[in-house]
Formats: C-alpha cells, sequence, structure tokens
C-alpha cells in the first residue's frame, strides 16, 4: 500500500454505482498530533474525518469546500472538519481528551455512540461556480458515524449507499490503519443495482482487517467489490492542511473586544493564539498587531 493518502473514485460498467475509497492514516496522525488527541477522541474525530473525506469525493472543483459539524448532546461536544475538492483536510473536536465511558468498547472497538449521544449532523458545500452554497440539517439518530452519514445521504439526498469506515489504533494511541469506503447508488439505479452494493458489503466482515493487511488500494476493489464492475476514474492525494496564516490570526484578534483579547495575553505580555482548524500555535508582541 502506497504512503501517501489518497481517494480513489470508481464508477460501475453500467453507470449507475459510484464507489469511493479512502486511506487516510497520515492525514488523521497529523489531525491527532496537531490537536494532541487521546485514544477515545482521536477513534471518534479519525471517523468522521474519513467520512468527510469519502462524501467530499463529488466535489467538482479544487477549491470547492465541504464542511460535516457535529453537535452533539454527548461529551464530545462538537466535531467539525472541512475538506476540499483538492484533498485538503482540516478539522477539530470539542473535547480531544475524552474519559473512557463503562460498556463503550465492543468487539475490541471504541463505539461513538456513548461520547456523541444525539443532537444535529449539518453538511455545507460551498462551491466557487457561483452557486449558492448548500446546507442541509439532519438528526444524529444512531451517535455512529457511518451509519448517521448514510442516514444522512438517504433522508437530505434521497441517495441509497452503504459505508464502512476502518480505524485501528495501538494501546500507545498510534494510529496503525485509516480508510473508509462508500457505495452509492446513483438515481436511476435499480433495485438490483442497490441489492448489489449491500450484498457485496455483505462480503466485507472487518474493513479495519483489510486496511491492516497492508492490501493494495486497487486490490480492494479487485477483490471485495468484483460483482459491482468498478473501474477508477480518478485519484487524488489526501493531506492534513489549513490555510491559517499569521494575517489571517491577526486579523482575527483585532475584531475582539478588549475583555476578549485580554485572554490571549500572556504573563510575558506576548499575545498568543491558536488556530482552532489545525492547531498551529502563533505567538506575537504587541507591536505586531498596531502593524
Amino acid at each position: 500500500m502506497d504512503n501517501n493518502d489518497i481517494l480513489i473514485t470508481t464508477l460501475s460498467e453500467n453507470k449507475k454505482i459510484y464507489g469511493y475509497l479512502a486511506i487516510t492514516k497520515n492525514t488523521a496522525e497529523q489531525a491527532q498530533k496537531n490537536h494532541n488527541m487521546n485514544i477515545i477522541s482521536s477513534a471518534i474525530f479519525c471517523r468522521a474525518l474519513t467520512a468527510t473525506v469519502l462524501l467530499g469525493g463529488n466535489l467538482k472543483n479544487s477549491k470547492d469546500i465541504l464542511t460535516l459539524r457535529w453537535n452533539c448532546t454527548g461529551p464530545v461536544k462538537s466535531i467539525l472538519i472541512e475538506t476540499t475538492g483538492e484533498g485538503n483536510v482540516k478539522g477539530y473536536i470539542g473535547n480531544n481528551n475524552l474519559q473512557l465511558i463503562e460498556d463503550s468498547i465492543f468487539d475490541n472497538t471504541i463505539k461513538a455512540e456513548p461520547y456523541i449521544g444525539f443532537g444535529e449532523l449539518n453538511v455545507t458545500r460551498n462551491s466557487i461556480d457561483g452557486k449558492q452554497p448548500y446546507s442541509s440539517v439532519t438528526v444524529i439518530e444512531t451517535g455512529e458515524i457511518a451509519e448517521d452519514i448514510s442516514l444522512y445521504l438517504e433522508q437530505s439526498l434521497q441517495i441509497q449507499s452503504a459505508i464502512k469506515i476502518g480505524l485501528s489504533i495501538n494501546k500507545d494511541n498510534q494510529i496503525e490503519a485509516s480508510g473508509g469506503l462508500l457505495l452509492i447508488a446513483m438515481p436511476d439505479a435499480t433495485e438490483e443495482d442497490v441489492k448489489k452494493i449491500h450484498s457485496s458489503f455483505e462480503n466485507i466482515h472487518s474493513f479495519t482487517e483489510i486496511l491492516n493487511s497492508n492490501i493494495e488500494e486497487t486490490e480492494i476493489i479487485k477483490k471485495f467489490l468484483s460483482d459491482l464492475k468498478l473501474e477508477i476514474i480518478s485519484t487524488k492525494n489526501i493531506q492534513f492542511k489549513c490555510t491559517c496564516d499569521e494575517n489571517k490570526i491577526k486579523g482575527f484578534l483585532k475584531t475582539l473586544k478588549k475583555e476578549e483579547f485580554t485572554e490571549y495575553i500572556t504573563e510575558e505580555g506576548k499575545i498568543d493564539a491558536e488556530c482552532q482548524y489545525c492547531g498551529r500555535k502563533y505567538s506575537f508582541s504587541p507591536q505586531d498587531l498596531e502593524n
């Protein structure tokens, strides 16, 4: 398997089924490191990251943006992840130090539901071609990332789909594998096409085990999805990358009211700020903000 994170877009021979295969290990690792997430927070956030990358597979232009925001009743509080058509991903979790909840581990996997709870999933698409941003809000029904993404597609877009997300984190909080697979039935797909999607997924007991086996991405498609006769139509690299810079952070600080601004002043008189999206830290002198 290639060391680069990648998103592969496929289309069935009969043009009725789209498929997206994402490998997100490096991107997940960078997000985990930047935000100093513990193992529980990593398990929740990295699945949401992969889901966002998969949904962003149909962004047409490199500068188009897809944003997913989970507003949760559980201790996660919120998750926000943004991906571009170019493959740049950034985001954060509202609680990067989640504490283990009893009975939240099943079959050696950390369940998301106890930490997410219920709430809303907001999906927004911004396009550079002049179209109005599209936004949709659905109820978080299960608290499990993959299941709620599938429900969003069905309820908001009337799209039949199947999604699997794999993630392996060892006891030392090191991400060993991360990725996902999303199959979508086109509007003119037949019932037989939809059945093929779900029957193909029945052959995949554990997507995490597949990722851990280091099988090549193309072999995943050939070996487990052969009945769908998928052809690769595009690939792109995925990376954790933010657009923040000193000028943007300065601009943000200058908009703050006095009582808000004082929260950023250190004992040494410096002004320290951190990008919420990527965790990058900035430090300025008072003179820096006068310019």
